[in-house]
């Protein structure tokens, strides 16, 4: 292959007559080389720009925080299992209120109004989230139903959070909330900083390089940014300036262009449609 010039893979062509695929996960970007590719430690590599559409989920199985525990006095606890999805918070709270729907565990009131006990919201003063919890009646008040005949305990529900992932996401560390049910209305304010985007980087490597700047299990890493557009766009950066990083001293059979988020984890991409990278190789 001529050094000096620009290298141009897409998931939806080929280079040099090669073919492209993905690996399973969808977060590495395969690109066989019929001839081989001979590198040696004099080559340098530099990302010049790529086009990714931002298609993988904030909640999902594979990330284990797509569950918790709810409990009404008197009831057995109930399992939330969120569908695989990007979710901003506002949809993870309607969705909550459809599974409390879906369970029956709602009032209607004098107007045929479905009353909620628990209730997620944003709480923007304090750059978190409120989880509010109203106690059940004693009693059911004048022109009110209870059609699924609810625990009327004169005390709050309760959430559990099971594990630490579903947790970030909401910002709320495992535990019970509150610890006992109470019989006010009770308000409770995120304890950690929620991420409802749980990418907030991209890092993208190439089996070609071992770059000596990152710390061991990064040293494929050759550019990262941030994904700065809604859910669902097409993600495109150019680096202002290009950071080339050396090349290993070895004949190559393929490329590959792998997608992680800031913890080097492989990001799944369910968009491998339309991914476009382009590639400086120099000889110094």
């Amino acid at each position: 292959m001529v050094r000096d010039q620009t290298i141009i893979l897409s998931s939806g062509s080929s280079i040099s007559t090669g073919n492209s695929y993905f690996n399973p996960f969808n977060s590495k970007l395969i690109f066989r080389l019929p001839n081989g590719l001979s590198l040696t430690d004099k080559d340098q590599i530099a990302l010049k720009s790529v086009s990714i559409a931002y298609s993988w989920r904030n909640i999902s199985s594979a990330l284990n925080n797509n569950s918790f525990h709810y409990q009404f006095s008197g009831s057995s606890s109930k399992l939330v299992t969120i569908p695989d999805g990007n979710y901003s918070f506002s949809d993870f709270s309607n969705y909550f209120q459809f599974i409390l729907e879906q369970n029956g565990d709602f009032l209607i009131d004098d107007k045929n109004n479905h009353v909620y006990y628990i209730k997620f919201s944003v709480n923007p003063i304090y750059y978190g989230f409120t989880l509010t919890l109203t106690p059940l009646p004693l009693t059911l008040p004048t022109g009110w139903s209870n059609p699924n005949n609810l625990i009327l305990s004169g005390q709050t529900p309760q959430i559990t959070v099971d594990n630490n992932d579903f947790g970030k996401y909401i910002g709320f560390s495992p535990g019970t909330y509150p610890s006992t049910s109470q019989t006010t209305i009770t308000q409770l304010n995120s304890n950690q900083i929620g991420l409802v985007s749980n990418t907030t980087s991209i890092l993208i490597g190439c089996n070609l390089v071992s770059n000596s700047y990152y710390q061991t299990g990064y040293s494929d890493i050759i550019e990262s940014f941030c994904p700065n557009q809604q859910y669902g766009s097409q993600l495109r950066y150019e680096p202002f300036h290009l950071s080339f990083s050396q090349c290993g001293s070895n004949h190559y059979q393929q490329i590959e262009i792998s997608f992680y988020d800031q913890s080097h984890q492989p990001l799944q991409i369910l968009d491998s449609n339309g991914i476009l990278v382009q590639l400086i190789l120099r000889s110094t």
